[in-house]
């Protein structure tokens, strides 16, 4: 019979082993931090945790890297500081992001002065002095 160890701290499955048998009972002798239940299979990127007399699945996020907004960089689920040149980058890409967010707004509104003013051309005074007074009644 075969006996399925755990790390008595995480829980986590480390492998397998062939039970003892008592040499007077002959029944098998599980040590500390086993189980007789076998662990069920897990993917990549998972991980067996024996918890409440039971095995689970639990996702494993050591070989993980992510970027947080507050200059760290997440390195196998430790936070590192990110180096002076990874803060200049990020700086510099927020940088720009928001210059071409301000002049997309500024050629937007100079499509739309370019456009009432052609409009306006084909206008005759007294259709221009009506469009005016609309415009006053909207910004009211």
């Amino acid at each position: 019979m075969r006996h399925y160890n755990y790390d008595k701290v995480t829980r986590k499955y480390l492998g397998h082993a062939k039970c003892q048998l008592c040499p007077i009972t002959k029944t098998p002798l599980f040590p500390a931090s086993s189980t007789p239940i076998a662990p069920p299979k897990c993917g990549k990127d998972e991980f067996q945790v024996f918890k409440d007399g039971q095995w689970s699945i639990e996702i494993d996020h050591r070989k993980r890297v992510e970027r947080d907004p507050e200059n760290l960089i997440l390195v196998n689920g430790l936070a590192v500081v990110a180096s002076e040149e990874e803060k200049a980058s990020r700086a510099q890409k927020k940088e720009e992001k928001r210059l071409k967010s301000e002049a997309d707004s500024i050629i937007s509104s100079l499509k739309q002065i370019a456009w009432e003013r052609a409009w306006e051309s084909f206008l005759s005074e007294e259709e221009k002095n009506t469009l005016l007074e609309a415009k006053k009644l909207l910004k009211s």
